[in-house]
């Protein structure tokens, strides 16, 4: 089926433009590349997103575009799991931002379950009274990694951690009614700018303090991490530590 239609394939190498994509078993899949008379193979676990080229719509489901469900153990599950995590916080660089984008994204879903709307309870800690720390609500893969979906905007939805266990790598048609999967359409479709962050290291490296102020994060928070030595987000007025320069930090609180 795929060699009719021309799919656009984003992976973590970059963007491709492809047609005749064939699974090759064992997660992977080959294709032509548009333009010349290429023929690649590609690993299954590292495409993030495929859409019609022509229409720009984007594939529910990756099997769609490939032929056949992705074949991964539960221990592929898990890699992949482990390496969205670390790239979704690779994106926000500093724990501080990175807790700030994911309480958008809860708020988004008004920091309750989607699916049981258990509402998330506001903790906070001594030393940290202003941070907003969600108990209880996890990010599930919308569409489940079995099936080709990644931790990024358009994949992510909102439960609550029982909620989150009992969908695992289920897909979201067997999990949602009709009715919650059409009210959960337009959710998924702001995530993109709900999420959308780009670190700015030139604006970091100028006045710290302000670059948080300016992404809406509290100015009584801003004040605390760049001061208090024992707070679990602090970044101080050195550098940021080399491990988040490379790949970024986060407490990661489900999945």
């Amino acid at each position: 089926m795929g060699y009719a239609k021309t799919y656009a394939i984003e992976h973590t190498g970059g963007r491709v433009v492809c047609f005749d994509v064939r699974p090759e078993g064992a997660g992977q899949a080959s294709f032509c590349v548009v333009g010349t008379s290429d023929r690649r193979t590609i690993d299954l676990g590292s495409v993030q997103q495929v859409s019609d080229f022509e229409t720009g719509e984007v594939l529910a489901h990756i099997d769609q575009a490939f032929g056949g469900p992705l074949s991964l153990s539960d221990s592929d599950v898990k890699t992949i799991r482990g390496r969205d995590k670390s790239l979704w916080a690779k994106l926000y660089r500093a724990p501080v931002i990175e807790n700030h984008y994911r309480n958008k994204l809860f708020a988004l879903f008004e920091h309750r379950c989607f699916k049981c709307s258990r509402p998330g309870k506001l903790e906070t800690y001594q030393g940290m009274e202003h941070v907003p720390f969600w108990r209880g609500l996890d990010r599930d893969h919308h569409v489940p990694i079995s099936l080709g979906g990644h931790l990024v905007p358009g994949n992510i939805v909102v439960l609550c951690t029982s909620c989150n266990s009992r969908k695992h790598e289920r897909d979201p048609r067997a999990f949602y009614t009709t009715e919650q999967l059409e009210r959960l359409r337009p959710l998924l479709a702001r995530e993109a700018e709900v999420l959308a962050f780009k670190f700015d290291w030139e604006r970091w490296q100028e006045d710290r303090r302000a670059y948080l102020v300016s992404l809406g994060i509290e100015e009584q928070l801003a004040g605390q991490v760049m001061r208090d030595e024992n707070h679990r987000y602090y970044v101080g007025r050195g550098p940021l530590d080399a491990s988040w320069q490379a790949a970024g930090t986060s407490e990661v609180r489900e999945e």
